[in-house]
């Protein structure tokens, strides 16, 4: 369903576009969770591999949203302007470019990965399959980013529904695809799989990536929805939407590489309390995705809300999506805080029968929920933020939580006073609290409400001929 959100109800625009993001999200993030589940059924050492190599993974998608990031703006705002061409042009480019930066990253990262697994685990099983399982990940990294691409395209032009139909088409290959590649005899059906371990969830979550793409570019290219890319457009840069793609995402790109960065080193500090507390980290960070995946809906709803509504010059509208976003994180956030403080070694027990993880993963859990509010709320008001480019704030944020607060928090908590687990995972929760608050502060200064990354066709014409 397409629909104009620079009319009409706000609240309504924010809901139907946000709940079927929400949903996809959802089934990313489901597919997660079986994913671990499965290969939790391994062992623990694979589902630490999984952890383990999550976080040099992660540093490889700094390069994904520096194209990403700035094309939500870019591409929202040049629909809400109802500058079509423009719209297809910045959606061809985010295509080719992101990729290009995902062939570097494959090419950069992929020889150091053994010494940089080596920085939190000597376990030389765990090193072992977290190679196996990263090396196919890495190969395949220019389609994972290309498959984000065309769904963030189709939500920034108002088609929600058909980017919730590509998340699903990729998780629910996933979830079928995971214990056929994984076992040599699929639980519960009892027929014969492929036995691959931990090598077959990489293929599967690789293969789906590939299947989901092309399902979203013929949706995309066949012009099914408001706008209508072209192939041809694929095979050139366009250097003055190429630089903007650049500027408007470096920001919260060098965020993401430093929040990365961080995470390694965070990491390091948790790997200091043994496998089992690294397996407990893994599992709970696979929860806490679930656990955003409203949060994940209501920033990618509202940012394209308020793209679009910035585009069209409406900003007090886009001021009243900010608001009503940060209302709907608070108040989603703490249903789902107390549903989880009272079943969460049941949510444990669907990964790991290891009794230690368990309770290990409580404590983690029980520490980490307040974090859900605040960021409720934050990323509820940074949704104006995202969707205006303006992301500088994101980067003093990073720096601060995670750099000037988590990490001397964890070395003197973990290396000078020697601290029990505990204080490793509220290192979590106070960084968040750090962040946050500069967020909000930004919000409120307000500079975002005159900040554009398009501009008008004909002014960008009085330029080109000026």
């Amino acid at each position: 369903m397409k629909r104009d959100l620079t009319q009409g109800n706000v609240i309504n625009n924010l809901v139907a576009t946000a709940i079927p993001m929400m949903l996809g999200f959802m089934a990313q993030t489901l597919y997660e969770l079986v994913d671990m589940a499965w290969v939790g059924q391994l062992s623990s050492s694979a589902v630490a591999a999984v952890t383990v190599f999550s976080v040099i993974y992660y540093l490889s998608f700094v390069l994904n949203n520096v194209v990403g990031n700035s094309s939500l703006s870019l591409i929202s705002q040049s629909f809400g302007a109802k500058d079509l061409e423009r719209t297809e042009r910045v959606i061809e480019q985010t295509l080719v470019f992101k990729a290009l930066l995902a062939v570097i990253a494959s090419m950069l990262i992929m020889p150091l990965m053994p010494r940089l697994m080596g920085l939190f685990t000597d376990d030389a099983e765990v090193i072992a399959e977290a190679l196996a399982y990263g090396r196919i990940r890495m190969l395949m990294l220019p389609i994972m980013f290309s498959s984000f691409t065309v769904a963030t395209a189709l939500r920034c032009v108002g088609d929600a529904h058909r980017a919730m139909q590509i998340m699903f088409v990729s998780a629910g290959l996933n979830i079928l695809l995971d214990p056929l590649f994984i076992f040599e005899t699929v639980p519960f059906l009892g027929i014969s799989g492929l036995g691959l371990g931990i090598t077959g969830a990489a293929l599967a979550t690789e293969i789906s990536a590939a299947l989901s793409f092309l399902f979203g570019a013929w949706m995309l290219f066949s012009g099914k929805s408001q706008v209508r890319p072209r192939l041809q457009g694929l095979l050139r840069l366009d250097w003055e939407i190429d630089w903007q793609l650049l500027k408007i995402g470096l920001p919260q790109s060098l965020e993401s590489l430093l929040r990365s960065i961080g995470d390694v080193f965070v990491l390091r500090f948790v790997a200091g309390y043994g496998t089992v507390a690294l397996a407990a980290m893994g599992i709970v960070q696979r929860l806490a995705g679930f656990f955003f995946v409203p949060l994940n809906g209501i920033m990618s709803g509202g940012s394209t809300i308020v793209g679009q509504n910035l585009g069209a010059q409406q900003v007090e509208r886009a001021e009243q999506t900010a608001k009503v976003a940060a209302g709907l994180g608070v108040g989603s956030m703490t249903a789902l805080s107390l549903l989880v403080a009272a079943f969460p070694a049941q949510l444990l027990r669907l990964f790991t029968a290891d009794a230690d993880v368990i309770a290990m993963g409580c404590t983690i859990i029980y520490v980490l929920l307040p974090m859900l509010i605040i960021a409720g709320f934050a990323i509820g008001l940074a949704t104006a933020l995202v969707g205006a480019g303006y992301n500088f704030p994101f980067l003093i944020s990073g720096v601060v939580s995670r750099w000037a607060v988590q990490l001397p928090f964890l070395f003197i908590c973990v290396q000078v006073l020697q601290l029990p687990f505990v204080y490793a995972a509220l290192s979590f929760t106070v960084a968040e609290v750090a962040g946050s608050s500069i967020l909000i502060v930004a919000y409120l200064r307000g500079r975002w409400r005159t900040w554009r990354v398009t501009k008008p066709a004909e002014q960008r014409a009085e330029t080109a001929t000026a």
